[in-house]
C-alpha cells in the first residue's frame, strides 16, 4: 500500500492531484484515518499508469476544456 505522497512522487504530481483522482474515482484508494489519509494499492496505481499510457489523459482542470463562445451556443441550440 502506498501513501498519497508516494503516489504523487512516482507520478510527478502534487498530493492534491492524487487526492482529487481518489475522490473522483479515477484512482481507487482506501481512507485509513483522517490523520493518516488514503492508501493506494500498487496494482491500482499500475493500472492507472497503463490506462494513461494507452489513451488520452483525463482532463481534470476546467481551464483545459475548450471555450464555447456566445455565438456558438446560440447556433447549436437551433
Amino acid at each position: 500500500m502506498l501513501t498519497v505522497a508516494q503516489v504523487a512522487e512516482e507520478m510527478k504530481v502534487t498530493p492534491e492531484t492524487v487526492r482529487r483522482w481518489i475522490t473522483s474515482g479515477q484512482l481507487p484508494g482506501n481512507a485509513v484515518t483522517r490523520r493518516s489519509g488514503y492508501r493506494v494499492r500498487r496494482s491500482d496505481l499500475e493500472q492507472l499508469i497503463n490506462l494513461r499510457d494507452g489513451s488520452t489523459p483525463t482532463v481534470s482542470a476546467p481551464e483545459a476544456q475548450p471555450a464555447i463562445g456566445v455565438a456558438e451556443r446560440v447556433t447549436t441550440r437551433r
